[in-house]
């Protein structure tokens, strides 16, 4: 249970970033990379991987 209480955790805080994203760059930039960002927000939900191994 603790498990998903934290994917959730992640999924949201980066969703909480989202605003930030979209004063930072162009739509364009933003749809590009949306399926990468999205495959590395579930690697890191999952627990495949980490923030700091993502990072790199």
């Amino acid at each position: 249970m603790k498990k998903n209480v934290d994917a959730e955790r992640i999924r949201a805080a980066f969703k909480a970033t989202q605003g930030i994203v979209e004063h930072s760059f162009e739509q364009h930039v933003i749809d590009a990379s949306q399926a990468d960002v999205n495959a590395m927000i579930e690697r890191i939900a999952s627990g495949e991987s980490s923030f700091e191994e993502e990072d790199e």
